[in-house]
Formats: C-alpha cells, structure tokens, sequence
C-alpha cells in the first residue's frame, strides 16, 4: 500500500466513524512516512508498520466515546506537568536564544567582510590591515557568515522539532491520564528533503574548509607582511595606527 494509498483509505475509515480533528491525525501519518522515507523506508513498508487504517480510525473512535469520569486523573497528570513545563520552557527558550546569538554572529561577519573588501572602516572600529590581509581576511569572514547562517538554520529547526515533540509528549501523557488514544511521538529531527540536506551538508563541508584556510592563511600573509609572527604587535593595533 502506498503512502496516498493509506491515507485516503484512514481518511475515509475516520469520517465513516464521525471522528474529531480528521486533519491533524492525516497530518500526523504524512509527516511519518516524510520522516521514514528519509530513513530509506519505502512507501509500502511504513504502511505496513503501521497497521491496518481500519484498526488505527477503530482506535481514535473509541477515544472520542463517552468515558468514565477520570477528573482525578487529569487534575494529577496536569500538575505534574505544570512543574514540569517550569523547567522546560524556560529551557527550549535558551536554545531559541542561541539563535539569536548566531544570527548575530553571521551579521558582524558579513559587516567585517563588506567592510575590508570595500575598504571602509566606519569610527576605526577594524584594525587596520594591508589590502591583501584584508581581502583574505574577508573571505574567512564570508565563510564564517556562511557556517552562522547554515547554523542557524540547522540549530532553529531542531529545536522547533524538540519543542514539537515535547508538546507531542505533553499531549500523549493527558490522554494517557484520561484513557485516551495517544498520537504518534515526534520524532526529534530536521524535516528536510534528501537532496536538500545533501546540499546543504555539501556547503557546510566547503564552507568549513574556507575559514580554517582562510584562517591560516590570514596569519601566514600578515605574518610575511609584517615581518613578525605577532604582527598585530608590529602593526601597533592595540594603539591604534599601522606602521
């Protein structure tokens, strides 16, 4: 059975059982299959791990019947997460941070680079620097803008799915503490295509090569240039002025 296969036949199974939020369980499995696909499943062997769409539309129905009173429960169950979530929030908001710290980070690199290619240097905030350790220092720069980007990209999406899964987590715990049918866990992992993350990964590789050479090689120029290992020593930029 293929993955449009299954869903259509869920879709028509949850609708002849009357079940509630028919489009976010259809969600739910699409997104499982995008996942597993990823992992190098194919189309027919998810479905079968799946089940028979008829027992899975058989299970949200009886969770949406009339049930016992389990007020108790829930009351319990929802205490506990709210001391719980004290200590969770505040942490999946410090990875949201970091974010920010690397959005940042790819800003001043993309200044510093702009700045030594077209040779400004606003209030003498960069130490001066000869035109060819400028230049070269502006690719590093470039490159390091490409990995704070790349980073940024990669760090936010994965936190989006940790916090998509801890409120999978939370959902699951209050169904499981009312007697009701629990959803797929979220699987904590960036949601991108296969050529996407090779291209990506492929960008990472030569952007990664970029700035370390470019490190070093900033270093050895200015070192030749300067005629001192500590060329910034020589270059006086603690004071200020270039030699």
């Amino acid at each position: 059975m293929t993955k449009n296969e299954f869903l259509s036949l869920l879709q028509k199974q949850l609708k002849q059982r009357e079940v509630e939020d028919i489009g976010d369980i259809l969600q739910e499995y699409e997104e499982h299959f995008a996942f597993k696909l990823r992992d190098g499943y194919s189309e027919e062997e998810i479905a079968a791990k799946l089940g028979d769409p008829g027992e899975i539309a058989a299970q949200y129905a009886a969770a949406s019947a009339p049930r016992r009173n389990n007020t108790g429960m829930k009351i319990i169950a929802g205490t506990g997460l709210a001391f719980v979530d004290i200590v969770t929030f505040p942490f999946l908001a410090a990875l949201y941070a970091f974010s920010a710290v690397l959005s940042a980070l790819a800003a001043a690199s993309l200044t510093v680079a702009v700045s030594y290619i077209g040779g400004l240097n606003p209030y003498g905030i960069l130490p001066p620097m000869p035109t060819l350790c400028a230049l070269i220092t502006a690719v590093t720069m470039l490159a390091l803008m490409a990995l704070s980007v790349l980073g940024v990209y990669f760090w936010t999406g994965l936190v989006t799915q940790l916090v998509k899964s801890y409120l999978r987590y939370r959902k699951n715990f209050m169904a499981a503490a009312s007697g009701s049918t629990k959803l797929l866990p979220y699987p904590v992992r960036l949601k991108t295509p296969p050529q996407l993350w090779r291209t990506l990964r492929k960008i990472v590789l030569i952007s990664l090569f970029a700035f370390v050479a470019g490190f070093v090689l900033t270093y050895a120029v200015c070192a030749i240039s300067a005629g001192a290992l500590e060329w910034w020593h020589a270059w006086n930029w603690f004071g200020g002025a270039l030699n």
